[in-house]
């Protein structure tokens, strides 16, 4: 029988860190334990040697429950639906780790902001602990089920949690496990490192954790000393360790995500989340705290040069260990690189009527796209330093104004940044300020193809977005005897007829080059000796790919403000039957 702890935050939102003082995105099994264990403790005195246990709960009963949670850890986790990430003004005090021993009091210093996460309201906001075989005795889930009844908060004591255990057939109304769509498998050892799904680890306790926490309780807390040894030896202001209360009978148990329904081939979009700062030009004295100037408005020659502004104070920021897919170094050349990094992209006042409503009023600023193979520990370490970033000022060169960045919107959701089609119309496409080339003009590797034209250009830069997609739709020629050279041509225009044969209903219309006086404004890094082409067109997804609002990026300069796809509504009367421009027939 199926068998489960459901944990309702009673003001969808959860503070807690782990035994290392990290902040916790949800609580763990090890989490949960622990409560239970306090809530033994202080409630129903757990080995307080009471004869008359007015609790009904036995010390026998509550050692059987929670040696069984040590030797079962959860089967599956249904996690809620987090809604955002954020750093608040309160100051985490956690203990030094030493004492003073004159004082015999533990010293304290203030750690770091105090990070929470918030969860939508209702039951999508649940936490749910699954087992798909509980405990056999009925006496254990009764004793589980008191357990979690009294449980007042997870975490931080501002995080007050409702834990109610489910045990009947009618809980499971689908069987185990509950709410599939939404709950996180249990994964073993070895197929961590193969699984295709994306997976995350939590901690549970292991077999002779309750036997560690209680030794432990009993070195941090000894009992009261003789009247002839109260008084500590004064040693003057020296500090000495805490008693060694750390735990070691515990494990992480890696658990993946749910399997999807959708189609196989169903197209995935590059960034699936995204993160907003909005910024604003502030006076050159940094002593002036209220010197705004006026709307930032920056010229399409400096976009590039603000993004890696931005790019720069985020790695720095993140500093040691910071996500490849937002440096864009990857340690392990053999492993093949991600089609898409983290885009930055300048959303000022001139794109404020194409954007959505709810994005509208925090113009101007930067969204940052996230991609949507990004794991999620490095998403959750992302918006945190987003968070971080309130109140900061950012500028790249003298003479360009200084930004003060805003409190970070970590709940965008790139599939709805731009507003809806308008009625009658039929949405295209233009890269603003223009798609950067990812390659020069490609020479027809068999005499059949004609000239590298500004189309296939375009074309490429939307193949090497959609990488993943159409992967699977190029010709195998790992067989031909081709020289390296012929071999590269031969993929990039593989790929650009990939796009522009119809399979993939990818429609460019107008396609031409489009020069600057400095192009190199446009690119952030370019091979020694290369022509930086710009491109320009309009372009056509059908109604497959789903994209009418979703926020994209071609081109070489796609991950540093270049390339930003800006929808364009046509009326209908301006296509012919077949689906072209009339004005370009």
């Amino acid at each position: 029988m199926p068998f489960a702890i459901a944990a309702r935050f009673l003001m969808d939102t959860y503070q807690g860190a782990d035994s290392a003082g990290v902040s916790e995105t949800y609580p763990s099994a090890e989490r949960l334990y622990k409560a239970l264990v306090a809530t033994a403790y202080g409630v129903f005195g757990f080995h307080a040697g009471q004869t008359d246990n007015e609790s009904a709960l036995t010390d026998d009963q509550i050692n059987d429950a929670l040696h069984w949670l040590e030797s079962n850890p959860p089967d599956a986790i249904r996690l809620p639906y987090r809604i955002r990430r954020n750093v608040s003004s309160a100051i985490v005090f956690r203990k030094r780790g030493s004492v003073m021993k004159q004082s015999e009091k533990y010293e304290t210093k203030s750690n770091k902001a105090a990070q929470f996460t918030a969860y939508v309201d209702g039951e999508q906001g649940e936490l749910i602990w699954q087992w798909e075989h509980g405990p056999e005795s009925s006496d254990t889930r009764a004793t589980l089920a008191a357990l979690a009844y009294e449980v007042p908060y997870l975490g931080e004591a501002c995080s007050p949690v409702r834990l109610t255990v489910l045990s009947k057939p009618s809980d499971f109304p689908e069987g185990y496990p509950f709410d599939k769509d939404h709950t996180w498998t249990r994964v073993d050892a070895d197929s961590m490192f193969t699984s295709t799904r994306p997976v995350q680890e939590f901690q549970a306790p292991d077999e002779g954790h309750l036997a560690e926490l209680q030794a432990g309780y009993a070195a941090a807390y000894p009992k009261k000393l003789s009247d002839s040894s109260k008084k500590p030896p004064q040693w003057g202001t020296e500090r000495i360790p805490m008693p060694n209360t750390l735990t070691v009978r515990t494990r992480y148990i890696a658990y993946a995500e749910p399997e999807s329904d959708e189609p196989a081939n169903r197209i995935v979009h590059p960034w699936n989340l995204g993160f907003f700062i909005p910024a604003l030009m502030v006076g050159d004295d940094a002593s002036q705290s209220d010197g705004v100037v006026d709307d930032w408005t920056p010229q399409p020659s400096s976009l590039v040069a603000w993004c890696v502004a931005l790019h720069r104070l985020l790695v720095r920021t993140w500093g040691y260990g910071a996500s490849p897919m937002l440096t864009g170094r990857y340690a392990m050349k053999s492993v093949e690189r991600p089609a898409n990094n983290v885009a930055i992209q300048v959303l000022t006042a001139r794109e404020r009527e194409l954007v959505d409503e709810s994005l509208r009023d925090q113009l101007p600023g930067f969204l940052l796209m996230l991609p949507h193979d990004m794991p999620q520990d490095e998403v959750n370490a992302l918006a945190d330093v987003c968070a971080s970033l309130q109140g900061q000022r950012l500028y790249y060169g003298s003479g360009q104004g200084t930004l003060q960045l805003g409190q970070a919107d970590t709940t965008v959701d790139v599939d709805a940044v731009w507003r809806p089609v308008q009625p009658g119309c039929r949405r295209l496409w233009v890269p603003y300020p223009m798609c950067v080339s990812e390659t020069r003009p490609i020479p027809d590797p068999d005499g059949s193809h004609g000239k590298w034209t500004a189309a296939q250009g375009v074309a490429l830069a939307i193949a090497h977005v959609w990488r993943d997609v159409i992967a699977g739709q190029l010709p195998d020629r790992r067989h031909e005897e081709l020289k390296s050279s012929v071999r590269r041509n031969w993929q990039y225009w593989d790929q650009a007829e990939c796009v522009l044969n119809g399979q993939n209903r990818v429609r460019v219309y107008g396609a031409h080059g489009t020069y600057r006086s400095q192009m190199s404004d446009y690119v952030h890094k370019t091979q020694p000796n290369t022509l930086i082409t710009g491109l320009s067109a309009q372009i056509a997804f059908d109604e497959a790919w789903n994209v009418e609002r979703t926020a994209l990026a071609i081109g070489q300069s796609r991950h540093m403000g270049g390339g930003l796809l800006l929808p364009v509504d046509v009326p209908d009367q301006l296509f012919d039957e077949k689906g072209n421009l009339l004005w370009m027939r």
